[in-house]
């Protein structure tokens, strides 16, 4: 078996942060983590000079190799040393190619400059971003054998998928001065040596790689220490203060802090009920935000139509038309030549909106261009009907579009007209009102009154149901200017807006006057709020809280890559955590790595897992030494790495149940009062 890591950064490109490379970094992660092979792959660039020096001076196999923007994705280009001026050749030309700050090589760029492939291997970014497309990877099926993943459980998800390349696992680092944590994302291979044919081949089967050198998939190694971890479900026994807590940083610190989700002992028990309470409805309601943005969106289109319309300007525009006309009916003396002249108050032609005709000529393009429900329209309506219905559609609106531009063109000679007639007449002319689209105007602010009138009305708009409990959202009236000023949390007085919270136009305007957005206006108008309910349709207890915030925790695990639990019966009884907690635990496990630890045997028995780690600590020296022992539940001993052993049965007897003689004793008691 043999560790690689063939994605290795060692130059600062454009596409990086900057760093300053440090060879003496890259030995020390080489021989910590014992690799066998590197690959060299900075992004769009290969320095063959470094190459040779880093080559020369390490005693291991390194490979030369690239990380082209390919596409919208990267891929890893690798290949053999003996060919490494031509492949620097190759790269220089890449490097020409590519400009900042978008870097892209087109697909027919990329096979010019490698017409070669298939002596090369290709690695693409297959469940890590960002991802090769799916064209390029079938265009290059012949040369792709192996795609690189994010983590460890992509890793197994794509081992166990049939259809999915070879998935392998590398740490993408960038060997720095300052580099603190050595990640566990290295493969091993099942070939006997670390030359360019045997790992080319080796990456051409998944039965050739895993996560680890004996074990296979079904564990993993964590850097820096002498623990290994199934891919499943482990459990972590041990005294108080022996190191489990320990134990569960060091795995949290072999991954970066966004792939694990870490459940820390106590943090879901309230402190303050009051305050706890609305905590809690406060983060609820954050993490349904997505629920209120669906539930308004058709609002907001209807708020964003109405802040369109003007009243102030309208009213105005009535008043400048009836004083207008009065002048002009109180000077009919100053009458003129010019002022007789028909086009002296001609109204101007009303520009059709044929916006209508566009969407129907859209909706028919729909209906002829659909394939998933082609046979259901066609079983009602005709494509030579439809066909023929575009047509029409089409020529209508060419019809009208014409029409529209006479009329424009008719309306701008006419303006010019009657400004040289008003210029020159003495009398005054009446002004142009469009009559239609204040009425339009008056119609939408009447409407509008009657939407938000219903928006306000109390409705539960959605529920959800999460292990038990339910999330119901429900809208209503906001009750205070406080509230209005938590629905972005910003620091603005709206207290003036509150004042007119009842008449909608009033409100939009004092909303607006207070600094609220256009684009926000939508979210102050109606109050959505969430509530947790139990099994019985009651709002929850202090108790329930707790047990909803670990579910909901669990829940959003499966995003992560792995998941950390310390002590969940520290807050909770035996019988939430049985019926409840156990199985979602297990369901987990099934995708991604899972670690509990616990002194509770209906966590540690019950939940059956995979691995059991028992934690001891010694002083030496006025200095704490950890061991770390470990093995199977079914495993007669736990074994530590340096070969010390323990008997399984009675670890799990002093860690679960306190030892022989109260597990006998209990035991007893629950024979004499069994009926």
């Amino acid at each position: 078996m043999k560790k690689i890591d063939l994605h290795v950064h060692t130059i600062a490109t454009k596409s990086d942060p900057h760093f300053e490379f440090s060879f003496d970094q890259m030995k020390e992660y080489v021989e910590s983590e014992q690799i066998d092979c590197v690959a060299i792959t900075n992004h769009n660039l290969f320095d063959l000079s470094q190459y040779k020096k880093i080559s020369a001076d390490l005693n291991i196999c390194v490979l030369p190799g690239i990380e082209i923007d390919l596409e919208g994705g990267h891929i890893l280009v690798i290949a053999d040393p003996c060919n490494v001026e031509d492949f620097a050749t190759k790269c220089q030309k890449i490097t020409n190619l590519v400009t900042y700050p978008h870097p892209n090589v087109k697909l027919d760029e990329f096979k010019a400059i490698f017409p070669d492939l298939d002596t090369y291997i290709l690695i693409p970014h297959y469940d890590k971003s960002p991802k090769i497309n799916k064209y390029v990877l079938d265009r290059l099926s012949d040369y792709i054998k192996a795609g690189e993943v994010q983590a460890h459980k992509k890793f197994i998800q794509t081992y166990k998928n049939e259809n999915s390349l070879v998935p392998v696992l590398f740490s993408d680092l960038r060997m720095k001065n300052d580099l603190k944590i050595i990640q566990s994302r290295q493969t091993y291979l099942d070939i006997g040596d670390c030359s360019f044919r045997s790992i080319k081949l080796g990456l051409t089967k998944k039965d050739y790689v895993s996560l680890t050198k004996e074990e296979g998939n079904k564990f993993i190694e964590i850097p820096n220490s002498q623990i290994k971890i199934s891919t499943g479900l482990n459990v972590i026994l041990g005294k108080r203060s022996s190191g489990k807590s320990y134990t569960l940083n060091s795995i949290s610190a072999s991954s970066e802090e966004d792939d694990v989700k870490y459940i820390r002992q106590f943090e879901l028990l309230e402190s303050d009920d009051e305050a706890d309470r609305k905590e809690f409805d406060a983060h609820v309601s954050k993490n349904r935000s997505d629920v209120t943005e669906k539930y308004l969106s058709p609002f907001k289109l209807v708020v964003d139509d109405i802040l369109t319309v003007d009243s102030r300007r309208d009213e105005g525009d009535i008043e400048r038309y009836l004083s207008s006309l009065i002048d002009n009916a109180n000077n009919q003396v100053r009458n003129d030549a010019f002022s007789k002249a028909a086009l002296f108050s001609s109204p101007l032609f009303t520009i059709k909106d044929s916006q209508v005709l566009k969407e129907l000529i859209s909706s028919t393009e729909k209906l002829l261009d659909n394939l998933e429900y082609k046979d259901l329209i066609n079983s009602h309506l005709s494509r030579d009907s439809l066909i023929k219905l575009h047509a029409e559609l089409v020529n209508k609106l060419r019809q009208e579009q014409k029409v529209i531009k006479i009329h424009q063109f008719a309306n701008e000679i006419v303006e010019k007209v009657k400004q040289d007639l008003n210029r020159k007449s003495s009398q005054t002319p009446i002004a142009e009102i469009d009559f239609r689209h204040l009425a339009l105007n008056r119609v939408k602010v009447r409407k509008f009154s009657d939407v938000v009138s219903l928006i306000k009305a109390s409705k539960k708009i959605d529920e959800k149901p999460l292990y038990g409990y339910k999330v119901v959202a429900e809208r209503g009236e906001f009750k205070s200017a406080t509230e209005l000023g938590q629905v972005l949390r910003r620091r603005m007085s709206l207290k003036d807006a509150f004042c007119v919270y009842q008449k909608p136009m009033n409100y939009i305007e004092k909303l607006q006057e207070a600094g609220v957005e256009d684009t926000e206006i939508y979210k102050y108008f109606s109050k959505i709020s969430y509530r947790i309910l139990n099994k019985f349709g009651a709002s929850v207890s202090g108790g329930e809280r707790s047990e909803y915030r670990l579910l909901k925790k669990l829940h959003d695990a499966k995003d992560f890559d792995i998941l950390l639990i310390d002590e969940p019966e520290s807050s909770f009884d035996n019988g939430f955590l049985f019926n409840s907690v156990n199985s979602i635990i297990k369901d987990l496990s099934k995708q991604m790595p899972v670690v509990v630890v616990t002194h509770n045997s209906t966590v540690g028995s019950s939940i059956e897992p995979d691995y059991l780690i028992y934690t001891s600590k010694t002083i030496l020296d006025g200095k704490p030494v950890y061991e770390v022992y470990s093995g199977r539940p079914t495993d007669k001993y736990l074994h530590t790495s340096s070969g010390k052993s323990i008997e399984n049965y009675l670890i799990q007897l002093d860690s679960l149940e306190a030892g022989i003689m109260p597990y006998t004793k209990r035991n007893e008691g629950y024979e004499s009062i069994k009926s």
